[in-house]
């Protein structure tokens, strides 16, 4: 038989003879009239078979039109040789943040059973393929733009080898991955910070609590970073978003207001930051 791969969504229009999609599963499912395909998946069907497929773009795509870019699953009638084809995780998570798009990515696999020494991995992404061999221990790796992952949500690996009869096969598999390039969306507020002047006598070693809120999506632990006269005050964010820390009087006498930043991460690790600078208020 015979493999195509769509590029978009698909309806079949028409049909005579054998045409398959390849399940999550690996399992075939028989393709009928009207049945709809979606983007990514695996057709399989005879070089005899007669059909053709209306895109989601709205244009017909024929079996003649798909057969010439079509690659051969098997040669011969034997039955294709134990291959299994390992997709590492795109990243460590499995999802591209922005830091990661904007560098090389190093998509790594490997095959498990028949190996063939010299067999070719390719990796389709929108159309666009990288090329690389398999290496002695049955790995592969091959660096790719990040910004080109991110265009896309999945990549296809083709498995290009051949039997020990010398029968070309190909082995394919589609690898999904979410791609995250925004930071969280985060705010934070600070209480009205006063002085006392009785407070202010003897204020060597007093302190001055400043208390506030995180907004919107944070994360407990999240960083909260308090700059008075140029002097750094580090916490972290509480249980529904609260923070307090105390500052030395003396800092704030000096400079007449307060800058509070907020740091969160998303689970993908992108950096997001909130800041606010409030004027202390004197109070008689």
């Amino acid at each position: 038989m015979s493999i195509f791969i769509t590029k978009q969504s698909a309806i079949v229009k028409s049909v005579s003879g054998p045409l398959k999609v390849k399940d999550s599963q690996g399992g075939t499912l028989s393709l009928n009239t009207t049945d709809y395909i979606h983007a990514g998946e695996m057709i399989l069907f005879n070089q005899d078979s007669i059909f053709s497929l209306i895109l989601n773009n709205g244009h017909e795509l024929s079996h003649t039109q798909i057969k010439n870019n079509a690659i051969q699953h098997h040669s011969s009638s034997a039955p294709i040789p134990y291959t299994e084809l390992i997709i590492d995780n795109i990243t460590p998570n499995n999802i591209i943040n922005i830091l990661e798009a904007s560098n090389d990515i190093n998509v790594t696999g490997y095959i498990l059973g028949d190996i063939d020494p010299k067999g070719e991995i390719k990796i389709d992404i929108q159309g666009n393929q990288y090329q690389t061999y398999l290496e002695q221990n049955g790995r592969f790796d091959i660096d790719i733009p990040g910004f080109e992952l991110a265009t896309s949500n999945h990549i296809t690996v083709h498995f290009n080898a051949y039997d020990n009869r010398g029968y070309p096969y190909c082995v394919s598999k589609i690898k999904h991955y979410q791609v995250m390039l925004v930071g969280p969306y985060i705010d934070i507020v600070l209480q009205p910070i006063s002085i006392k002047h009785d407070h202010i006598s003897g204020s060597t070693n007093k302190k001055i609590t400043v208390t506030g809120m995180a907004k919107y999506h944070f994360s407990i632990g999240d960083k909260i970073i308090i700059t008075v006269n140029n002097t750094l005050y580090k916490t972290q964010v509480l249980k529904q978003g609260s923070f307090s820390i105390d500052i030395l009087l003396t800092d704030i006498l000096v400079s007449n207001q307060v800058t509070a930043t907020l740091i969160s991460y998303d689970m993908s690790g992108n950096r997001s930051e909130a800041t606010i600078n409030q004027r202390i208020n004197d109070t008689e």
